[in-house]
């Protein structure tokens, strides 16, 4: 596996994933799991995913711990229950996910780390999408042909109101 060499948005499939104990006095339950991913090109980061009883002091998720938002993590790749008990089955299911890789400085050295690991977003390339068939009002109601639609739109409008007869001068424009 070839470490990344810039920064970006990656779909990667999950080839293992590891557990690696964090000494974090009053969790005995502190860990991180570490999910390898790996491109169709070869490339290739860990992801880790932070599991620790820590209640989240700020922002929208305040009040949750970071195990909570861990297991939301994985529920939202697939895992069963959002259970790390699970995710051994989902790796051998075929588990593909996106890493957002970024710069990171780390004792005064500069490296590629994935910053965040997120779900395959539901945006399809444009090149990818099947057109037979397709239609961009899908799930909405027909519309009715413009052409019914004017005569019940000119029955309001009394005879009299017609636009006037508009008349054309070379006059030049006054400013």
């Amino acid at each position: 596996m070839k470490a990344f060499d810039k920064e970006g948005d990656y779909i990667v499939k999950i080839t293992q994933a590891k557990l690696k104990r964090l000494d974090k006095e009053g969790d005995a339950d502190a860990c991180q799991i570490l999910l390898y991913g790996e491109t169709e090109d070869g490339y290739g980061a860990i992801g880790e995913i932070n599991w620790t009883a820590t209640a989240i002091t700020s922002g929208k998720h305040l009040g949750q711990s970071v195990a909570d938002k861990a297991r939301e993590l994985l529920g939202q790749l697939g895992v069963e229950d959002g259970s790390p008990m699970n995710l051994g089955a989902k790796i051998k299911e075929g588990l593909t996910c996106s890493f957002s890789v970024k710069w990171d400085e780390y004792k005064g050295q500069r490296r590629l780390k994935v910053a965040w690991i997120n779900p395959i977003s539901s945006l399809v390339d444009i090149n990818d999408v099947d057109w037979s068939g397709f239609s961009f009002a899908k799930g909405m109601p027909p519309k009715a042909p413009r052409a019914a639609a004017a005569p019940a739109a000119m029955a309001e409008f009394p005879a009299k109101a017609a636009l006037p007869d508009t008349k054309i001068t070379e006059d030049d424009i006054p400013f």
